[in-house]
């Protein structure tokens, strides 16, 4: 087959959970809609004679290189499962010994990147996607580089953590596709190694995007990569990377009482102001917060934990409400009461103790331009989003957002709701 040096570039959305922070790690129902800032991966493949991995992650790191030996000598070493190699495939990342697997992973990270943090998780993230999914592959690899760059905000509550590991479970998989395709040429075939599960997929030498079946095997591997950064992720974060538009997490089915997501592709595009405190936080630390307050007093934390349920499903029938009709005047009365479930899903969050000074500032400026505004995310800082109803005029608006910038926030106007991973070269 055509040996051709392969070249190619994913993105992904960033996301703002619109109600259910913190309630959803509790099985209630939560909503998060994907944003219009995006993280982009540009993958190339090289046959160069030093024969170097290299990573460039811009605001993170430099450009890190791995000899690429030593980094194929650590994809066909054992890794821990739980389960036999046989049973385990590219579409099986949960059956990894998570804990374990990490401690392998980061015994070679430690070569490079010694020193804990966002530099470290990112590399432990990138590598447990190549070597897990590399492994069990039967595919002929040659040296690559990745470079990641995002219009994301870092640790701000819009899904930084989550579009990055989207974007490289994304990347790895389409470089799998297309060796596959180079090995084996069109058609479907069997892409796993000899000792694991049989895994097909439908080779072509090039691909218009991910199907919704490429998609779900992405998400496993990013939720898998989400729990380097956050030990105990939602999936909310991942899920709505991938997937975009919106989601529902944790809808409970008649027959079902697991966690389960819903796609909702019939949501309006809300516009909002994405506001920036420049605080940041730790979502652990904010997690441990409602913790702790579940532990001293149950009864009432859980009844906040409740009404924010409430609170997601009302949410979701207003914007559905806003999407089917036609009359504008019914329009801004869904606008209003979505409103005042922003207004009450902040201040349950207040009550939890996750919101901050700076957050409940922007609350206070936008209010008084008749403007509604939440955090968004772990709290303790990050962001804040202000929902714009069409009744809001461009003067009140460039006002506000001239009287959040001279408060010192960051601020962008943009749309939510928008498209998920992409390939956007190939």
């Amino acid at each position: 087959m055509n040996q051709e040096e392969l070249n190619f570039t994913v993105s992904v959305p960033g996301k703002v959970i619109l109600i259910g922070e913190h309630s959803v790690v509790y099985k209630k129902r939560g909503l998060a809609a994907s944003i219009s800032k995006r993280t982009f991966l540009h993958f190339r493949e090289h046959k160069e004679a030093h024969e170097q991995i290299t990573f460039t992650y811009k605001s993170l790191l430099e450009r890190v290189e791995w000899d690429f030996k030593s980094v194929y000598n650590v994809i066909n070493l054992n890794k821990p499962l739980t389960c036999d190699m046989k049973d385990f495939s590219l579409s099986t990342p949960e059956y990894f010994d998570h804990d374990k697997y990490v401690e392998l992973i980061k015994e070679f990270v430690l070569q490079k990147v010694p020193e804990d943090g966002p530099k470290q998780k990112a590399m432990l993230g990138t590598f447990y996607a190549v070597l897990g999914m590399l492994w069990c592959t039967d595919i002929d690899i040659s040296p690559f580089d990745l470079e990641v760059y995002s219009d994301v905000a870092l640790g701000a509550g819009t899904g930084s953590s989550a579009a990055f590991s989207v974007c490289i479970a994304s990347a790895v998989y389409n470089y799998i596709r297309l060796k596959a395709y180079q090995k084996f040429g069109s058609g479907e075939f069997n892409v796993s190694s000899n000792s694991f599960k049989a895994h097909t997929m439908e080779l072509a030498q090039h691909y218009n995007g991910f199907s919704l079946k490429d998609k779900d095997i992405v998400n496993k591997w990013a939720f898998c990569l989400e729990k380097i950064n956050h030990s105990t992720p939602s999936g909310i974060d991942n899920s709505v990377c991938t997937y975009g538009n919106a989601i529902l997490l944790n809808a409970i089915g008649e027959k079902d009482e697991k966690s389960s997501i819903d796609f909702l592709d019939n949501l309006p595009s809300f516009r909002i102001l994405l506001v920036n405190s420049g605080v940041p936080r730790s979502t652990a630390d904010m997690a441990k917060k409602v913790s702790t307050l579940l532990k001293i007093c149950p009864e009432a934390t859980q009844s906040i934990l409740d009404s924010m349920d409430i609170i997601a499903m009302k949410f979701l029938e207003h914007a559905q409400e806003i999407k089917n009709e036609s009359d504008k005047a019914d329009v801004l009365q869904h606008y209003r009461k979505l409103e005042v479930l922003i207004d009450l899903q902040h201040g349950h969050l207040r009550t939890l103790g996750v919101s901050h000074p700076r957050l409940e500032e922007i609350c206070f400026i936008t209010k008084r331009r008749g403007l509604h505004s939440k955090l968004t995310g772990a709290g303790g800082g990050g962001n804040a989003f202000t929902l714009l109803p069409p009744d809001a005029t461009e003067e009140d608006i460039k006002e506000t957002v001239q009287d959040l910038k001279s408060s010192g926030f960051l601020v962008d106007d943009i749309v939510l709701n928008g498209e998920g991973l992409t390939l956007e070269s190939n």
